[in-house]
């Protein structure tokens, strides 16, 4: 895992264990605690879980897929046997699959309106995001971590997305490059800190849907190769130096992906 460090901490993806082993007659591939999109077959009323192989996506289900509905987003461990894998929409067996930890709908959007700045008079002085690679999100459902410092058991913090059209700029003011967008995040304090508390952090998994947001920026241009929408992500936080609120731009490298016709 790579980190950056900026007094506010940034980290790229979440940790996912892949691995495979080859035999003269079988090929298997296992993950643990990786992101998922739980649906379920009209036709059975079974629920399946979609994986990614390569470039490809497979589906797949098992009697350990439990305590999840559909339309949920999770954190699956699972082991598959590749030679059983179906093509196309196929839903295969898994030798095993595991539920590690699961994120009901709804899931939060990105609302359309500007950044709300009086919730962060007072802003975070650590704030950890965990930024999704395009193995961490399915039918445009990304999984974020947020952590932040808080005093005491009866302090929270929620985290509100939202896009401004009339603010998608740099940081110095310049145009956006073609296929890229700024969605803001606020972290909000709830609760009230302990007094004389000392500040511990807290994390939390966020789901985010970014279907109606990917629906409202479909590029004007899309190649017979498609092409990918830049999310830049832009939040506040207090400079350690100067003690002041300041905006922070973190620039994902992950984004929304389109192709003509088919949705991916």
């Amino acid at each position: 895992m790579k980190k950056t460090s900026l007094y506010l901490c940034v980290i790229a993806v979440l940790a996912t264990v892949f691995s495979s082993c080859l035999g003269d007659n079988e090929s298997t591939t296992s993950a643990s605690k990786t992101f998922t999109f739980i649906q379920e077959d009209p036709a059975t009323g079974k629920l399946y879980a979609a994986i990614k192989i390569g470039y490809g996506l497979a589906y797949i289900t098992g009697t350990g897929l439990t305590d999840v509905s559909a339309g949920d987003a999770a954190l699956i461990s699972y082991k598959v046997n590749l030679n059983n894998l179906g093509g196309g929409t196929t839903i295969s067996q898994a030798e095993y699959i595991s539920v590690n930890e699961v994120f009901p709908r709804p899931h939060k959007v990105v609302r359309n309106q500007p950044m709300d700045t009086l919730v962060n008079n007072s802003p975070f002085k650590s704030v950890i995001i965990d930024v999704p690679d395009q193995n961490m999100s399915f039918k445009n459902r990304w999984l974020f971590q947020f952590s932040a410092d808080l005093k005491g058991d009866n302090q929270n913090f929620d985290v509100v997305f939202s896009y401004d059209k009339d603010s998608q700029k740099d940081k110095d003011g310049n145009a956006l490059a073609e296929n890229t967008v700024i969605v803001d995040v606020t972290l909000v304090k709830t609760g009230v800190a302990t007094e004389g508390a000392t500040a511990k952090p807290k994390t939390k998994p966020v789901v985010v849907d970014f279907t109606s947001f990917r629906n409202e920026h479909t590029p004007s241009t899309i190649p017979d190769n498609g092409v990918l929408m830049y999310v830049w992500f832009r939040y506040i936080y207090e400079n350690p130096t100067t003690k002041k609120a300041e905006l922070y731009y973190l620039k994902s490298g992950v984004g929304l992906g389109y192709w003509k016709e088919t949705e991916k």
